[in-house]
């Protein structure tokens, strides 16, 4: 595996942006699939603010109304499995972005 394939993040985190696999450390931190399309895109945006809107149309490929709760519930989840609160950033309202 090259490195071009890895993103270093802060905290001891790393991105395997061809598998889409998480790690701390040596540690893999398994995602469901949901999870993984939601790190991934913020990912591919680090550094800039990714409107909610953007995540849901990316994660359940609808236009459709999809509840305020699901997005949340599934950053929720992402979070506490990544067991760092400082690595996904909230921007109240608007949406969420990896720094």
């Amino acid at each position: 595996m090259t490195d071009s394939n890895w993103t270093l993040l802060p905290f001891d985190f790393r991105y395997d942006l061809k598998n889409h696999h998480l790690y701390q450390l040596d540690q893999r931190i398994f995602l469901t699939p949901t999870e993984q399309r939601l790190f991934d895109m913020l990912i591919k945006n680090r550094g800039r603010i990714v409107r909610r809107e953007e995540l849901t149309l990316h994660l359940w490929n609808t236009e459709q109304f999809i509840g305020e709760g699901t997005l949340t519930t599934s950053m929720s989840r992402l979070r506490k499995k990544i067991g760092n609160p400082h690595l996904i950033k909230t921007i109240k309202g608007i949406g969420y972005w990896i720094p």
